[in-house]
């Protein structure tokens, strides 16, 4: 295990670094999105494949796993990386950082790596629970992470339905889910998460 969480940093850091400049070669910061969501999978595979677990339950999770990291990667990269206009976060950031945007900005797109190792911890628990296979938490956990994919889904369709319209350029979209709260895909994320607590019950 410890080999390959060194290997994870190292070839984390590398790939980072190459994103990094990627990234200041086409002036476009928001690459840093697509990073750690689709690092998470890759990783979640790797992981899987690298300690040789057969469970139905890990391969449950990974596929879980795969499928929100390939969603959400998608997503980043067209609405993000795609289009080529630099996101207004970035944009703020280099501001704000001045002549340090440079430093601060490849310390950032490290940090990614460091945030799926975080991410990729509950996950590995996940995949790892020696429980007999298949229990209601099971049930719940695949419940649970079909219909935060779903809810996430929806909301970021109804957002891109809402910016297309030029009458709404400029105003809040407040239009089915976004009637109920500010960010309905941000909440579908979070519920995402609770998967693999269900998965990883009696770990």
């Amino acid at each position: 295990m410890l080999s390959f969480w060194i290997s994870f940093f190292c070839i984390g850091f590398f790939v980072a670094s190459v994103a990094y400049l990627i990234a200041r070669k086409l002036k476009l910061m928001a690459i840093i999105d697509t990073i750690w969501t689709a690092g998470l999978g890759l990783s979640a595979l790797v992981y899987h494949t690298v300690v040789g677990l057969e469970s139905i339950r890990s391969w449950a999770v990974l596929l879980i796993t795969f499928l929100w990291s390939f969603r959400l990667s998608f997503h980043l990269f067209r609405d993000r990386v795609f289009t080529g206009h630099e996101d207004p976060r970035y944009k703020a950031l280099a501001e704000h950082w001045g002549a340090q945007s440079t430093r601060n900005f490849y310390f950032l797109f490290l940090a990614q790596i460091v945030f799926i190792a975080l991410f990729l911890f509950p996950v590995s628990i996940a995949m790892q629970n020696p429980q007999p296979f298949w229990a209601w938490t099971d049930t719940l956990a695949v419940l649970i992470g079909i219909s935060a994919m779903l809810g996430e889904w929806i909301a970021d369709r109804q957002l891109a339905t809402f910016r297309a319209n030029p009458k709404n350029i400029g105003c809040v979209c407040q239009d089915r889910l976004w009637r109920y709260s500010r960010h309905p895909n941000y909440f579908f994320e979070w519920l995402h998460w609770f998967a693999y607590l269900a998965f990883a019950v009696g770990s």
